[in-house]
């Protein structure tokens, strides 16, 4: 008689429970060499017909909400006449030629291995939380060949609030796998903690060491280093 177990009806039937892991883009997984700086000040600066312009602290900002900021850190009062949606097609532009010849751009140690691990995992499905344009976005991850995994999820496009656009990719997510149980969100600013705490989602927090106590101020779940140790999180 055969020791294999004997599969019932109930076992063909039992579905494997999803694990949706969340990234943000910006100092999660890579760096983008100075290319966004670049075409914001190209784009503002055209716009507002100056040669110097003022910048504004990005890290954790979607892109319209900066592209808003920078206008006002500028002396525009857009509150006049909303410019953002033809200054963001400018930024886009701008941004493509830009990251096309940015050469220190890179990828932040250990994520595309991480990426590419939680991918060979089956009951892992991966995607985008963003601020960055979604052709912004898919261009950063064409290029250091993660498009295949992280192509899909919430974008600066859809929202200029980071909480919104986290929403939006779980919405985006669970139409496509209802079985989702449970949700991991990867980033590296306070910004991407709350959207993570905002969705239910458990937080990675990846940074330098300087980072932790505002990491753990804001909730995170877990704070990495690196990226090197997460698959030891996301079973």
């Amino acid at each position: 008689m055969s020791g294999l177990p004997i599969s019932s009806n109930t076992d063909k039937e039992m579905k494997i429970m999803k694990k949706l892991v969340l990234w943000d883009i910006d100092g999660t997984i890579l760096t983008d060499g100075g290319a966004g700086h670049r075409a914001f000040e190209k784009a503002i600066g055209s716009f507002l017909n100056l040669a110097k312009i003022r910048h504004v602290r990005k890290a954790g900002k979607t892109d319209p909400a900066i592209i808003r900021e920078m206008l006002m850190a500028n002396g525009y009062d857009h509150g006049q006449i909303d410019v953002t949606s033809k200054l963001l097609n400018e930024y886009a532009k701008y941004f493509a030629e830009e990251f096309s010849k940015a050469k220190d751009a890179k990828l932040i140690s250990n994520s595309y291995d991480a990426v590419t691990a939680l991918a060979g995992n089956g009951d892992c499905v991966q995607g985008l939380v963003t601020g960055n344009l979604k052709s912004i976005a898919l261009d950063k991850m064409r290029k250091f060949g993660l498009i295949a995994y992280l192509a899909d999820g919430g974008f600066g496009s859809d929202s200029d609030e980071r909480n919104a656009i986290a929403e939006i990719a779980v919405k985006r997510f669970r139409k496509k796998y209802p079985d989702i149980a449970e949700i991991f969100l990867v980033g590296d600013t306070q910004s991407d903690i709350r959207a993570g705490k905002h969705i239910g989602a458990i937080v990675i927090a990846v940074g330098t060491a300087e980072k932790r106590a505002e990491f753990e101020a804001a909730g995170a779940d877990f704070i990495m280093g690196n990226l090197k140790e997460i698959s030891q999180i996301i079973k």
